[in-house]
């Protein structure tokens, strides 16, 4: 498995986004993809988190899939 690193969460919304322009991705399918980071950051902000890391991303997920 390979070495994870942790990402600011100021960067998160440009990391994806160079992410996705390796990717022919609509334009409408980047929308739903930054909208879904844009909930992830305010999780962040919310539970006082600076750094992303997969750790966090399993916390965030854990709490939208609650109700289900």
């Amino acid at each position: 498995m390979g070495k994870f690193i942790k990402v600011s969460r100021d960067d998160l919304f440009n990391k994806v986004r160079q992410s996705l322009s390796g990717y022919e991705v609509s334009g409408d399918s980047q929308n739903r993809l930054m909208t879904s980071v844009y909930h992830l950051v305010s999780y962040m902000e919310k539970e006082h988190l600076s750094d992303y890391t997969p750790d966090v991303g399993v916390s965030y997920l854990s709490t939208i899939n609650v109700g289900k």
